[in-house]
């Protein structure tokens, strides 16, 4: 006799502190739905996740490849998910497309080493993910919405790939009565659905006649951009920090979930796929001055926002490519090399720290924290600004 299991997802939070859980829980599939099919990976990619410190930030450098083509390759993006001027039942809207370059060879040799594609949706900024990567859009206002694609290399967007604009619909409700007739477009994840774990074979996994898995998911920590804190030109890389109570256990179960930001308000989550990713997201074309950003984990089996894994709002600032934006630039030498560190506004000197000691090994140690947030305020009191901590403007009367 075979049976099935459903996911409920439970995190465990605590009332004095931020911790790196929340409790509570999400039923498995009504009875009209479909069960989703767990079945454990063959083999286990270690993730940031399963470190017990935060990951430093560090630049990597490539070793160049002699190349075989010597002009880039024309290439174009067509969008085929959702279709234009479609509707879509819900709030998660999945994105399939397709790249035409006549020259197959010479594309993936141009891209293959850093190139991404990114959209943009409603005019917001570009969020960039590697090719081939799984994209999805939750948390969608009802509404339409619009769609643009173009491919990214080199540190810039390459306009003469971009797709044409495609407009859908998102209705929440479709059974709304008060919702004139119309046909929905049925939209199905991108990944197969034969990569899903079996339930029996899960160490988690509830009694044989239990129709619950219970799977602890964490808190999303952002590091970067990290709270007020500022940051040259207008992209940002999102990188993010999580530590699963049971790191196999939660990489089984969320093989299909995704870690989703929303900046600045904007009409949906965009969303990264958990595992498998060869850059971190990007971020292109923010303006100068403040910017919001939330962080959170997806349901694997329906894609909306798991919003207990949210850590809430946080702000994050933008100077500019030739940071107009800063209120003033510090300059710090450590370890023989010269750090310039732009201050917006608004900013916080003691985060703004971290956010320098940390590529450096030196986060919370003394030996850096001390003597550069002690010169940040220095600079600041020379430039006018005076105060303790956050940056706000105006001199000491």
């Amino acid at each position: 006799m075979m049976h099935r299991s459903y996911l409920i997802l439970t995190v465990i939070s605590t009332v004095c502190c931020p911790s790196l859980f929340s409790e509570a829980a999400i039923t498995g599939p009504k009875a009209n739905d479909a069960p989703i099919r767990l079945k454990p990976k063959a083999t286990t990619n270690p993730h940031s996740w399963e470190l017990k410190q935060k990951p430093v930030e560090t630049k990597k450098e490539n070793t160049p490849i002699p190349p075989r083509f010597t002009k880039v390759p024309d290439a174009k993006v067509k969008l085929l998910e959702p279709p234009n001027n479609s509707y879509i039942k819900g709030s998660t809207v999945y994105v399939k497309l397709e790249i035409i370059a006549q020259n197959q060879d010479a594309f993936h040799e141009a891209y293959d080493q850093d190139g991404r594609i990114c959209l943009s949706l409603d005019d917001g900024p570009f969020h960039c993910w590697p090719i081939d990567s799984r994209i999805m859009f939750s948390n969608a206002v009802d509404g339409s919405h619009s769609l643009v694609a173009k491919l990214y290399r080199n540190g810039e967007l390459k306009e003469e790939t971009s797709s044409e604009s495609v407009t859908f619909t998102t209705v929440t409700d479709p059974t709304d009565p008060n919702q004139n007739p119309r046909t929905y477009h049925d939209q199905g994840p991108s990944w197969s659905k034969d990569d899903t774990p079996k339930p029996d074979e899960d160490a988690e996994a509830a009694p044989e006649d239990s129709e619950e898995v219970q799977v602890a998911f964490p808190l999303v920590h952002l590091i970067s951009p990290a709270d007020r804190v500022s940051y040259t030109g207008s992209d940002v890389t999102l990188t993010t920090f999580m530590e699963p109570r049971n790191p196999d256990i939660f990489e089984k179960y969320f093989q299909h979930s995704f870690t989703c930001f929303n900046i600045d308000i904007a009409t949906a989550h965009a969303c990264f796929s958990l595992f498998k990713n060869r850059f971190e997201p990007l971020v292109i074309g923010l303006e100068n001055d403040m910017h919001t950003i939330e962080a959170s984990l997806s349901n694997p089996n329906t894609g909306d926002l798991l919003e207990e894994s949210s850590r809430g709002t946080t702000t994050f600032f933008m100077a500019g490519k030739s940071n107009e934006g800063a209120a003033y630039t510090a300059e710090i030498n450590i370890r023989g090399k010269l750090h310039r560190i732009r201050i917006v506004r608004g900013g916080c000197l003691a985060e703004q720290t971290k956010a320098l000691c940390r590529p450096v090994g030196l986060e919370g140690q003394a030996v850096c924290v001390d003597p550069v947030f002690q010169h940040l305020q220095l600079v600041a009191n020379q430039m006018g600004f005076f105060t303790s901590n956050v940056l706000v403007g105006g001199s000491l009367a």
